[in-house]
């Protein structure tokens, strides 16, 4: 009989210790929501794909304002868990 899976205790974007400055947070608010709208008009384009945009500006959207680095750690708990254990093995990979 397998043992259950423990848990998934670890946050997909942890908190900083350390804020960005006010001007830097702004730039990237801009960039992030420029990034997400061009992300989504791109969406229906065959050539470009918006997702990879769309991606970009949500990543810079949580580094940005912690609402949304709060919104993206929620919706990552409603992945199913073999997702999330796929996305944290590419993510250590990555590093």
């Amino acid at each position: 009989m397998p043992l259950p899976n423990p848990p998934i205790t670890d946050e997909f974007i942890a908190k900083r210790d350390q804020q960005h400055t006010t001007t830097r947070r702004l730039l990237m608010l801009v960039a992030g929501v420029i990034l997400v709208a061009a992300g989504l008009a791109l969406g229906p384009v065959p050539v470009l794909p918006g997702f990879p945009l769309t991606m970009l500006g949500l990543l810079l959207l949580t580094g940005a304002s912690e609402t949304m680095r709060r919104l993206v750690n929620w919706g990552d708990t409603k992945l199913p868990r073999s997702l999330r254990v796929f996305i944290r093995r590419f993510r250590r990979q990555a590093r």
